[in-house]
C-alpha cells in the first residue's frame, strides 16, 4: 500500500529517470524483475498511460478530432478504469488512415529530425510510420536488456545476421539499428546463400543469431542440410511476424546444436517492433499448455493453442477488450506505447490480434494448483522476470467459421505436423469453406519446389488431417461428426509457385485464409 502511494505521489520525470538508470545496469534490472512487486510495476503502467493520454488529448490534433466525434470529455479520463471503460480503442482504420500525417503528430508538425518507417503492406496498402530519433532511446536500452537476458549478448562474439525483408519495412530498419549496439550485424534479407556463405566464412568459433520470419528460418535449415552440418554451429534464432505452433520449435531445434534456443518477438509496426517477447518462463507455460487440456480452457474457448510473451508494463499499456466479430464475442487487447519522446502516439490502439493480458500473479494463480509450475518458479527464482504476460492467438480475422465452428490455420498445421514425411513435404496451405460453390471445408497445400501432387499424395494428406484434426479440436470432432459433407477435408495439392499460391510463393509471410 505505501509503495503503490508513493507511485502516486512520485512525478512522473523522476520514476523516467531512475527506469532509464536502471536499464543501463543489466544485473540491476535482473535482479528486480526477479524480485520486485509485479503489480507495483504496473501500477506505474498506469501512471504513465493517463499521462500519455492528456499530453495526446492536448497536442495531438487527429486525436482531438477522434475525441470529439466520439464525444468524449478528456476530463472525465482521470482514472485508469475510466481509460479502460470510457475510451473507445483507436485502429488503422478509425485513426490512422483518416488522418493527415502531420495531424498525427505532436502540435501537427512532423518531427525535423527522425525516419519514416513503413509497414509491409500484408493486410493491404503499405502504411507510413513517422518517429522521432529520440524516441528509440528507452526502446533500444530495452532490446539490450531483452537480448541480452535471452542470448547472453554481453558475454560472447556474436555476429547477428537480419534476414527480414529489407527497404523502408519496420523490422528490417529497426532491427539492425538496434541490434548494432548488441553485437556485429550483417543485413542479408530473406537469402538463404547469404547466410550460408556468411556462417562458411566466419566459421564455428562465433555465436551467431539468425533473424527472420519462421517460415524463412524453417526453409533455411531445410533446404541446407546436406551442405551444412548445422549442428557444429551456435546459433540461436530470433523469429517474429507471425506466430508458430509449438511443434514448430521441435522440427526447427532437431536440425541446429542442442543447445540452440529460438525465441520469438510479438509486436507492429504500428507500435513497436519489441513490445512483447518469450521468455524461458513463458515457453514453459506454453508447454504446460500444450500439455494440459484443462489448463487450456481455462485460457481460450475450446482449448486452443496460443503463443505466450511476457512485456515490460513500463514501456506498454496493454488492456483487455471484447469485440463482437461476426456475432460472436472475441477477446482482442489495446497497446499503447509509454515512452513520453514518442512523436506520434497511439492511444488504446487495437491491432485486431485476439489475445488477452494476464497479469503475473493472475498467471501464478492460475497454476497455483500445478506442481510442475511451483517446481520451475522456485528452481528458476533468482532468474525468472516478474513481468505480465501477453497471451496471442492470431489474427482475430484469421479464423475460418462453418456452421458457426470456428477452425483455426494452427490446428491444421498441428494436425500436419504429426506425420513427419507429409510436413517435410509442405510448403505452405491455407483453408477456405469453398468447394466448388457448396459450403465445405477445404485445404489448399503448396507443395515444397520439386514435389509432384499425386492422387495418393492427396489421399495421405486427407487421412492425415481427419486422423488428428479431431484429436486436436474437440470443435471439430462434433461437426464432423454432425456434419460430414461439411467437414470432411478436400484437400487441393499445388506445386510449388501454382493455382491458389502463383502470387505469394516470392512472399516471406504466409497467408492462410482463403
Amino acid at each position: 500500500m505505501i509503495n503503490k502511494l508513493l507511485v502516486r505521489l512520485t512525478p512522473l520525470s523522476l520514476i523516467e529517470h531512475v527506469e532509464f538508470f536502471i536499464l543501463k545496469h543489466f544485473n540491476l534490472s535482473k535482479n528486480l524483475l526477479a524480485h520486485s512487486d509485479p503489480d507495483l510495476m504496473e501500477k506505474i503502467g498506469e501512471k504513465k498511460v493517463l499521462a500519455v493520454f492528456n499530453k495526446a488529448a492536448q497536442r495531438i490534433p487527429a486525436y482531438v478530432n477522434f475525441l470529439k466525434k466520439n464525444q468524449v470529455n478528456p476530463k472525465k479520463i482521470n482514472s485508469i478504469r475510466a481509460f479502460n471503460t470510457l475510451l473507445p480503442e483507436t485502429t488503422k482504420d478509425n485513426y490512422v488512415k483518416v488522418s493527415k500525417f502531420e495531424s498525427l503528430c505532436l502540435d501537427g508538425e512532423l518531427p525535423r529530425k527522425g525516419i519514416i518507417e513503413e509497414s509491409a503492406g500484408s493486410s493491404g496498402h503499405p502504411t507510413n510510420w513517422i518517429k522521432s530519433s529520440a524516441e528509440s532511446i528507452l526502446l533500444d536500452e530495452e532490446v539490450g536488456f531483452e537480448s541480452n537476458y535471452l542470448l547472453d549478448l554481453r558475454n560472447r562474439r556474436t555476429i547477428i545476421l537480419s534476414c527480414w525483408s529489407p527497404g523502408p519495412w519496420t523490422t528490417d530498419l529497426k532491427f539492425c539499428e538496434f541490434f548494432e549496439h548488441q553485437g556485429l550485424v550483417k543485413n542479408i534479407g530473406p537469402d538463404i546463400k547469404g547466410v550460408v556463405e556468411t556462417i562458411k566464412r566466419f566459421g564455428p568459433k562465433y555465436h551467431y543469431v539468425v533473424a527472420g520470419y519462421p517460415p524463412f528460418c524453417r526453409r533455411l535449415f531445410e533446404k541446407t542440410q546436406t551442405e551444412m552440418n548445422w549442428k557444429k554451429y551456435c546459433i540461436d534464432l530470433l523469429v517474429g511476424g507471425e506466430g508458430f505452433v509449438v511443434g514448430w520449435r521441435e522440427h526447427v531445434m532437431e536440425m541446429l546444436n542442442k543447445k540452440s534456443r529460438i525465441f520469438s518477438a510479438y509486436g507492429a509496426s504500428d507500435v513497436d517492433i519489441g513490445v512483447a517477447f518469450e521468455t524461458p518462463l513463458s515457453i514453459f507455460v506454453r508447454k504446460l499448455l500444450t500439455k494440459n487440456q484443462i489448463m487450456r480452457r481455462k485460457f481460450s474457448k475450446g482449448g486452443r493453442f496460443p503463443m505466450v510473451f511476457q512485456y515490460n508494463p513500463l514501456a506498454h499499456y496493454i488492456s483487455n477488450l471484447k469485440v463482437n466479430l461476426a456475432g460472436k464475442s472475441v477477446e482482442e487487447f489495446t497497446i499503447t506505447p509509454l515512452d513520453s519522446a514518442v512523436v506520434s502516439p497511439k492511444v488504446k490502439y487495437n491491432l485486431h490480434d485476439e489475445g488477452r493480458k494476464l497479469g503475473f500473479l493472475e498467471l501464478q494463480n492460475l497454476f497455483k494448483k500445478h506442481k510442475e509450475f511451483s517446481k520451475y518458479l522456485e528452481k528458476n527464482k533468482n532468474n525468472i522476470l516478474k513481468l505480465p504476460f501477453l497471451i496471442v492467438y492470431g489474427r482475430s480475422d484469421g479464423t475460418l467459421s462453418i456452421n458457426g465452428t470456428n477452425l483455426y490455420p494452427q490446428q491444421i498445421q498441428l494436425a500436419l505436423m504429426k506425420d513427419k514425411s507429409l510436413f517435410s513435404q509442405t510448403h505452405t496451405f491455407r483453408i477456405s469453406d469453398k468447394n466448388k460453390n457448396k459450403l465445405q471445408l477445404v485445404v489448399r497445400i503448396e507443395l515444397k519446389n520439386g514435389v509432384k501432387p499425386t492422387s495418393a499424395l492427396k489421399q495421405k494428406f486427407e487421412s492425415t488431417i481427419l486422423k488428428h484434426f479431431p484429436q486436436i479440436s474437440e470443435e471439430y470432432k462434433q461437426a464432423l461428426e454432425e456434419f460430414p459433407k461439411e467437414f470432411f477435408p478436400a484437400v487441393e495439392l499445388y506445386s510449388f509457385g501454382t493455382g491458389h499460391f502463383a502470387e505469394s510463393s516470392s512472399k516471406i509471410k504466409h497467408k492462410y485464409i482463403g
